[in-house]
């Protein structure tokens, strides 16, 4: 029975590494897998157990998609420090009995991990079989899947209460939390609809002050629903202070503003008619020549 340890991060999921698991499968298939996943180094923009936590969900990740797509048995994940060499000392001097090392890499000139020449390091210092993988790095869209090309981003006073509050007034489905120092919210995703609406915890020492810290809102979120008025009182039973009602307007929109209790303002509205922008301009004359002068 053969035993492998594969050391893998961003590439962990990639058909290259699940294709040579695979075939090794087929030759032994009672090999045993192990997988090492060393944290990417952290930045600026990180925080303690930050990378950890990549590095344990990617292990995770991939531990399932081996066993799923190429039946391999997976007998443990482990996550190193960040230097992937030192991550594969610690990993052997707890486990000496890998007979080969399979290190997963994104191509030369690329790959971080073949500028510090980790494979023939590897092989140089532990004398053992070793694996090399390339995987070729997949085009990426410049706008992930599901979002569009600009989204809003809140700050607020508390993030925890705000994403409880919009789940309740707006029907916000949470699909991502970060926390960061002192349990304040570094970064949430929320869905309404088709949209994403991003949000965080104020830090003012960041330039990212809240409403509530302005005594004011700059600018509104506006939000189009299947049923204006029934959104907009399901807004107000939450909490949110009604500043305008729904009401028909000239451009084709029923709707209606108001503002939440993090000091956001919202414009809620339901299409009912579809007007050419001719038309749209008539009627704003009409409107404004009996609006009351200034």
């Amino acid at each position: 029975m053969s035993s492998y340890l594969i050391v893998t991060h961003q590439t962990a999921l990639s058909g290259e590494l699940k294709d040579k698991v695979s075939a090794l499968v087929a030759g032994d298939p009672a090999a045993e897998f192990s997988l090492l996943v060393p944290e990417a180094p952290g930045s600026t923009f990180t925080w303690e157990g930050e990378t950890v936590d990549v590095a344990r969900q990617r292990a995770e990740a991939a531990k399932t998609a081996l066993e799923e797509t190429t039946r391999a048995r997976v007998v443990r994940t482990a996550v190193g420090g960040p230097d992937p060499l030192q991550a594969i000392t610690e990993e052997l001097r707890t486990h000496p009995d890998y007979a080969t090392l399979v290190i997963c890499t994104f191509p030369p000139g690329i790959s971080r991990w073949l500028k510090m020449d980790l494979v023939h390091r590897a092989e140089r210092k532990f004398g053992r079989r070793v694996i090399h993988v390339v995987a070729e790095r997949k085009t990426v869209k410049p706008v992930p899947a599901g979002y569009h090309s600009i989204t809003a981003y809140l700050t607020v006073s508390d993030g925890t209460k705000a994403l409880d509050f919009y789940t309740r007034a707006f029907g916000a489905q949470v699909t991502r939390r970060l926390l960061g120092p002192g349990g304040k919210l570094m970064h949430a995703e929320f869905r309404i609809g088709d949209s994403v609406v991003m949000l965080s915890d104020e830090f003012p020492q960041g330039g990212t002050p809240s409403p509530r810290s302005l005594a004011g809102a700059s600018g509104s979120l506006f939000l189009y629903v299947p049923d204006v008025d029934t959104a907009f009182k399901r807004a107000i039973d939450a909490g949110c202070q009604a500043t305008m009602p729904p009401a028909d307007m000239f451009w084709g929109d029923r709707f209606g503003r108001l503002v939440d209790p993090f000091g956001h303002h919202w414009g809620l509205a339901t299409h009912k008619e579809d007007l050419t922008p001719a038309e749209i301009d008539k009627r704003a004359q009409a409107v404004m020549a009996h609006a009351p002068a200034a």
